[in-house]
């Protein structure tokens, strides 16, 4: 156990619903216990927790974090819950971390001549920017600005236990454009044994930051992740209007480029149901800096808006193109802000994560994506699910024989799908005899809704 006990901080588990302070409870301050390491004998016993506010906490099934595992943040006031039936009674890894308000608006930056040898939290600081990150994972946090490491390939996901010990770091990013030969190079299925590893972190964990054209490496990765039920908390991209032909259109409208992007990211909100991380994007290197500038203003005053709040967060990338006026910059070679840099200060930008508290999707929504909303636990794994026309109800999740969906017709088509996408089942009308299914999770799908229940 690499923690200290203390009194009301960090996250107190209970092996009783409710928080019922009755039955065995402890406290746990920073830090991560595993297996025999979890205080008062719990584990394996966790029923019910308390996070308070300012922590973020990972519960996993398995000892060193790899098995299914789902991640509380407790931004304003104390979260109180109960375990979901994967997490009942099997928790054997903790790792508690405290969690920092962080806003949107973040940064890239890699030390170089180019930019005066700032680094990140320097540039931050510049641009009044919450968070940073600088592809590899030996920086530090600063009492301003989050810290962001980044296993940019296979020899950092070996590294885990470095990550691991980074103090104050809530989030991770794993893999540099892997779909890029140029860049962390890895196929879907090495970045799956990779990504693995780094779930021992027990750090928020996003997915491999793909190149804008990676929809088949990204599915693919996709798709094998959901199948080992891995967490997988945001979806993160990168974007340059390379669809666009900048090379043949230096001076292009803005307008054009920006609702190239505003479709890119609906497209992945869609495809994925999951928050979205922008760790890199401008108009394109090619792209003259009044484009950029004019690019800048509509899509982070897009990304700003309410309606995208599923957009957790993003960091504009510096060209560093010395030719023909076309630079993105936000300093200059002597470290001193652009004009660029002083439009992206000027932008204000929100909360990560608005809600009070937070529950990350444990399973990716790919049966279920929600556009224009954020997907947690709230809307994801629900039993309600609330419209203007209809209220439709499962009773009871967990089902053992016969589920029940409030709020359909007898008329209803039902089907049912498992985890893996496949329909095993089919019936009009409610109640639905699911004794024949094995244990697991299943989506009932009704007027074009999918449900999640337990059996």
């Amino acid at each position: 156990m690499s923690a200290q006990l203390l009194s009301a901080q960090g996250v107190r588990i209970y092996n009783g619903t409710n928080q019922d302070w009755q039955t065995t409870n402890v406290e746990l301050w920073s830090g991560t216990y595993k297996n025999a390491g979890i205080p008062n004998g719990l584990n394996n016993k966790a029923t019910s927790i308390k996070v308070y506010q300012g922590f973020q906490v990972t519960f996993s099934a398995a000892g060193d974090g790899k098995g299914y595992s789902k991640t509380y943040i407790a931004r304003s006031g104390n979260l109180n819950k109960n375990l979901p039936a994967e997490l009942n009674n099997q928790i054997s890894y903790i790792k508690v971390v405290p969690h920092k308000a962080t806003n949107k608006k973040g940064v890239g930056r890699k030390p170089n001549s180019n930019n005066g040898n700032q680094n990140g939290a320097t540039l931050a600081g510049l641009v009044s920017a919450n968070w940073y990150y600088d592809w590899g994972r030996f920086a530090s946090s600063t009492s301003t600005v989050e810290y962001v490491p980044m296993a940019w390939g296979s020899g950092a996901a070996n590294d885990h236990a470095t990550i691991s010990n980074i103090s104050n770091v809530s989030h991770l990013l794993p893999f540099n454009e892997p779909d890029n030969s140029h860049e962390a190079n890895l196929y879907p299925y090495q970045a799956r044994d990779q990504y693995e590893k780094l779930l021992m972190t027990g750090l928020r964990l996003g997915s491999p930051a793909t190149t804008e054209s990676a929809h088949s490496w990204r599915n693919d990765f996709v798709d094998m992740v959901h199948g080992e039920e891995y967490r997988m908390d945001f979806v993160a991209v990168h974007w340059y209007d390379w669809g666009g032909n900048p090379k043949t259109s230096k001076g292009a409208d803005a307008n054009q480029i920006f609702n190239r992007f505003k479709a890119y990211v609906q497209k992945i909100h869609n495809d994925y149901g999951l928050p979205i991380w922008i760790t890199e994007f401008n108009a394109n290197p090619w792209r003259y800096t009044y484009v950029q500038k004019a690019f800048m203003e509509k899509a982070i005053a897009w990304l700003e808006h309410p309606n995208q709040d599923y957009v957790e967060r993003y960091a504009w990338f510096e060209c560093f193109d010395k030719g023909e006026g076309r630079k993105c910059d936000l300093t200059d070679s002597n470290g001193n802000i652009t004009d660029l840099g002083n439009t992206y200060k000027d932008e204000t930008s929100g909360l990560a994560i608005t809600e009070n508290s937070w529950y990350d999707p444990t399973l990716l929504s790919l049966l279920d994506p929600t556009p224009n909303n954020r997907v947690t636990e709230a809307t994801e794994l629900s039993e309600i699910i609330e419209s203007e026309e209809v209220i439709l109800k499962l009773i009871p999740n967990p089902v053992t024989d016969f589920l029940t969906i409030k709020g359909i017709g007898d008329g209803d088509l039902v089907e049912v799908i498992n985890i893996k996408g496949q329909s095993v089942l089919k019936k009009t009308g409610s109640p639905i005899n699911v004794s024949s299914l094995s244990s697991g999770i299943y989506f009932a799908k009704v007027n074009g809704r999918k449900l999640k229940f337990i059996k």
